[in-house]
């Protein structure tokens, strides 16, 4: 999923894109190839800040959240 606006911040506007996907654990390789095809298909003319999902590289997870997958494994 991925949306684009335009914001006027001090008089100035830019174009703002966020692209929303779902980054694999410890795939990290996978993980950049995906964000570089986001830009290889981006205009420079139309994009001037890219926002991607927090930890989009890594894709590392929440421990707690492992920690409640564990748990409920045994429930």
């Amino acid at each position: 999923m991925s949306s684009s606006s335009s914001i006027l911040c001090r008089g100035h506007s830019f174009l703002l894109t966020v692209k929303q996907f779902a980054p694999q654990v410890g795939d990290v390789d996978n993980n950049l190839n995906r964000a570089d095809a986001v830009l290889s298909k981006a205009n420079p003319k139309n994009l001037d800040l890219l926002v991607l999902p927090e930890l989009a590289f890594s894709g590392r997870s929440c421990p707690a959240l492992r920690m409640l997958q564990f748990a409920s494994a045994w429930w």
